[in-house]
């Protein structure tokens, strides 16, 4: 095997522990640097720190002396000293130096007389200062009350080029590994068939929605039949109460896009949906129960072997360039949006001279006279067309009359974001015809040219954190099962699955900042317009049929606690947990519920429930949220309800209604709810309560009912409470019914009140 060596050191005997020289803070004397567009100005200069880094909260300068206060993410670091805390220390030393100023930035480089005095600080002190006669600095660093915690004697540091430092090859490029997955071990999951299920009664914990192509069908319209379907099972599912806490899983064989629509119901309802991929052999079908029970969201069962799809970096591949022939090249979108940015790109960087771009308005799109004049001034040929790329016999026409057509890129597409519950057939038909449609004709009706490049714009959204995506992951990833299928044609292809571009274009236009911080904040910050053109180019140089150019924040994912999303594990080593686990379990809340009464208890749940609050807001602090405004004023949207139910799911341990905070529209009142749920005097259980609640919300807010309405409805209640009572007491069926009028509800199920709700008063939009 050979080594690289990517450090070296000497260990030596500790030195005297010298006490902190600061036990005032800030120390007297000490001006304070201003730190608003800190990270800001060194992102300018070239530092790019992730959000997981960004922990400099204060810092202040005493002649050469730099003062600076650093803070993590309240989370178990899991190192002796944690990387991030460690690198935030010095960012006040570059503020301080003017590094934003210009020159080039500095890296630490030689370190001595390290010594780490104690381990797990989230919060500490830093005093950097120069070391006499050397060109360096000494680095202490203290806990909040002047304890030691890092010394370091000496820090030299070493210039390094902006380019060498935002150089990362294709670090940021990767393809999706799917790795053996042993489940021998695992005892087979029972399951049943979604045709055998009963009519009513109880349902089993695993039930298998099988999905494959019709006979005769093309893959285009396996796609669209089988996403329909797959749409109004999984809403059926999850509007039936009886499923509530089973899963659903939805074994797809050779059918493209369904996929992307179940990885974002995933997303929505963690723990609800499992996406496996089979083969049809009779081998891969009777492992198909060994492989639910292992746990995985996604799986694929091919001759028998279980596999689970993990990231992996491509390395870089040094291929000619498709773009140095002479011929024509056609961008779809290509008027604005990321076909846009492409197209500048393919001119500007790789001389294409000859372009035809489209878009349903075509010259009449707005920016595509500007873009046609700087087109044409840097040497280009240039046609802007008006075309539907949906319509195949509008392809075929665009195609005709392109007889040198030497390369393709698909970057026309629409987005209309919606949860799984609130699309409609309609939603995604619109979505799948500018993307999917449009790729399949093109893929069609350029069969016989001899293309150099076939190159498809696609979307991380279709493999993961794909919520409220639906209908756009679905799209996405039937272009990634085409790129595949191309390729094993021996055609050109290739499928590039864009992580969220910073640039306000397309699906990136529509996020407002929650959601932007949102995905910083779940380790997928956003790509720079250079970044994703470098990646357009390593990604078509790659060889791969589907490649994912993502930034992925490994510090933000470990500081975001709990499971990584599963594409993305293998990036994310595990750390070792040497303390008690975070308050975001559901254990460790109900423990430190157990010992405290009535205010106690109350406060603790209402803190609980303003810390996710503010995490999903991107606040600091707790502080900034006050119990009592609603939801909407602080700045709420379907998809940070979904991101708050789903926290306080974990949190609580308890399956909160999806319309959480629709129904307790305050902070104050979601506490209350939790605290009178988890209450050690509630008897029937959290799912129950939750129900119960809401249909005494529902009865009390049906004051418009007709007379007729009201005696139906109230007959309703009166029959399902006899028939509650007599499975409490034993009644023989003839028993009057009449005489359950006083009934005790407490012996209500989850799916009566849930039949109650969605039969007579109607289902509540998520």
């Amino acid at each position: 095997m050979e080594w690289t060596l990517h450090a070296e050191g000497v260990l030596g005997m500790a030195a005297e522990l010298t006490p902190s020289a600061f036990s005032s803070w800030p120390v007297p004397g000490a001006v304070p640097i201003d730190l608003d567009t800190a990270y800001d100005d060194l992102a300018a200069a070239g530092y790019r720190y992730g959000p997981a880094f960004q922990g400099l909260t204060e810092a202040w300068r005493a002649d050469d002396d730099i003062y600076a206060t650093v803070a993590l993410p309240e989370t178990d670091p899991g190192f002796e000293i944690h990387p991030a805390l460690l690198d935030a220390t010095m960012h006040a030393a570059l503020v301080r130096n003017d590094a934003t100023a210009g020159g080039e930035p500095l890296l630490p480089f030689v370190w001595s007389n390290v010594r780490l005095h104690a381990t797990g600080a989230t919060r500490v002190r830093a005093h950097i200062a120069p070391v006499a006669h050397e060109d360096g600095l000494a680095l202490t660093i203290t806990d909040e009350h002047g304890g030691p915690v890092l010394t370091v004697g000496g820090l030299r540091s070493r210039p390094i080029s902006v380019a060498q430092l935002n150089q990362s090859g294709t670090d940021d490029l990767f393809r999706i590994d799917w790795q053996p997955l042993r489940v021998s071990g695992h005892e087979a999951a029972e399951w049943v068939a979604w045709d055998d299920l009963p009519a009513d009664g109880p349902v089993p914990g695993v039930t298998v929605l099988r999905c494959a192509a019709g006979a005769g069908q093309d893959r285009l319209a396996a796609a669209h039949a089988a996403t329909g379907l797959v749409l109004g099972r999984v809403q059926e599912w999850l509007a039936d109460g009886r499923f509530e806490d089973s899963r659903l899983v939805v074994a797809v064989q050779d059918v493209a896009g369904v996929p992307g629509l179940v990885r974002a119901a995933q997303a929505e309802h963690p723990g609800r949906f499992v996406l496996v991929e089979v083969d049809g052999r009779d081998v891969s079908w009777a492992r198909l129960g060994q492989a639910v029970a292992s746990g995985e969201p996604q799986l694929a069962i091919r001759e028998g072997q279980v596999h689970v799809p993990r990231l992996a970096r491509i390395p870089a591949a040094d291929a000619p360039s498709p773009w140095d022939a002479d011929g024509t090249v056609l961008v779809t979108g290509g008027t604005g949006g990321l076909g846009a940015l492409v197209a500048r790109h393919l001119v500007a960087a790789h001389g294409v001279r000859r372009l035809v771009l489209t878009s349903r308005r075509g010259p009449d799109a707005p920016g595509a006279a500007e873009l046609h004049a700087d087109l044409t001034a840097l040497g280009a040929e240039v046609s802007v067309v008006a075309c539907d790329v949906s319509r195949r016999s509008a392809v075929a026409d665009l195609i005709a009359g392109l007889p040198d057509l030497i390369g393709v890129v698909h970057a026309a597409g629409v987005a209309d974001n919606g949860l799984i519950g609130t699309l409609t057939p309609e939603r995604v038909e619109a979505v799948f015809a500018p993307k999917a449609d449009a790729a399949w004709h093109l893929h069609e009706l350029t069969r016989h040219l001899r293309l150099r490049a076939f190159v498809l714009l696609s979307s991380a959204g279709g493999l993961v954190l794909a919520a409220g995506q639906g209908n756009y992951a679905a799209a996405n990833a039937f272009l990634d099962g085409l790129a595949e299928k191309r390729r094993a044609e021996g055609l050109p292809a290739v499928s590039l699955a864009y992580g969220l571009w910073d640039a306000a274009t397309g699906l990136t236009g529509m996020l407002g900042a929650a959601d932007v911080h949102r995905m910083a904040r779940s380790g997928l910050p956003m790509l720079s317009i250079a970044d994703g053109l470098r990646l357009f180019d390593a990604g078509v140089a790659s060889g791969a049929g589907v490649c994912v150019p993502l930034r992925v924040d490994v510090g933000a994912l470990r500081a975001a606690g709990g499971e990584p999303p599963a594409l993305l594990r293998a990036l994310v080593p595990p750390v070792r947990r040497r303390t008690t686990p975070s308050l975001a379990g559901a254990g460790a809340l109900r423990q430190r519920l157990a010992g405290l009464d009535g205010p106690d208890r109350a406060e603790l749940i209402l803190g609980t429930v303003r810390a996710h609050v503010a995490t999903v807001l991107g606040h600091a602090s707790a502080d900034a949220i006050e119990p009592d405004r609603a939801f909407g004023d602080l700045g709420f949207d379907s998809m940070s309800a979904l991101e708050l139910r789903n926290a306080l799911n974990t949190a609580t341990g308890v399956r909160l209604p999806a319309t959480l905070i629709f129904d307790y529209p305050s902070v104050a009142t979601v506490s209350a709810y939790i605290q009178e749920i988890l209450s050690p005097s509630s008897s029937a259980g959290p799912g129950l309560e939750a129900e119960l609640a809401r249909l005494e919300r529902s009865l009390a807010e049906a004051v418009a009912l007709d007379d007729r309405e009201h005696r139906r409805v109230a007959t309703r209640l009166r029959t399902l409470a006899a028939r509650w009572m007599d499975g409490r007491r034993g009644a023989e069926p003839g028993d009057d019914p009449d005489e359950a009028g006083e009934a005790d509800l407490d012996s209500a199920t989850a799916d009566d009140l849930f039949d109650i709700l969605d039969l007579e008063l109607g289902t509540p939009t998520p």
